[in-house]
């Protein structure tokens, strides 16, 4: 068998429909995680955490 037909039956299953890369518990731990980094920036003292402080004030007064 050629390699190019190799890499087109590769390429081709490797899409099959109803596959999800992001299915939503994968969405919902990478939502969790990126709030855990945002709250531990917001805790420090540099330029990040400062901003960080003013717009969550600014959101939640």
């Amino acid at each position: 068998m050629p390699i190019d037909n190799l890499i087109l039956q590769g390429s081709a299953s490797a899409g099959k429909p109803g596959r999800r890369l992001v299915t939503p518990a994968v969405a919902q731990w990478a939502l969790i995680g990126i709030l855990v980094i945002l709250f531990g920036l917001s805790r420090t003292e540099g330029a990040i955490g400062t901003f960080l402080r003013s717009f969550s004030t600014f959101l939640f007064p």
